[in-house]
């Protein structure tokens, strides 16, 4: 099969997927739906030059810690000097 066939098949497969296939997926329906025997890379060597590409998965952004929404008051000193001076609480969820 030419490059060209080969495209038209990857393009109308590709766009029946809303753009979402990439290469592997867009292979597995030539090879098991089509019956269409190509190779992955040539599959992904075409779909470069037509200018498609599936859609990748979304990365773990890091997150940097927000500003405290209070004032610390006990500025990070947990033992006091003599009782009832610093109260403090965990206010963890368990489920």
């Amino acid at each position: 099969m030419s490059d060209a066939l080969l495209a038209d098949s990857i393009r109308d497969i590709h766009q029946g997927s809303r753009g979402c296939d990439g290469a592997p997926r867009v292979h597995a329906e030539l090879r098991l739906g089509g019956g269409i025997s190509v190779g992955r890379k040539r599959v992904a060597r075409v779909m470069r030059i037509l200018g498609l590409a599936g859609i990748g998965a979304r990365h773990k952004r890091r997150h940097r810690p927000a500003p405290a929404v209070h004032d610390d008051l006990v500025a990070r000193r947990f033992v006091a000097e003599r009782p009832d001076q610093i109260w403090c609480t965990d206010i963890t969820e368990h489920p």
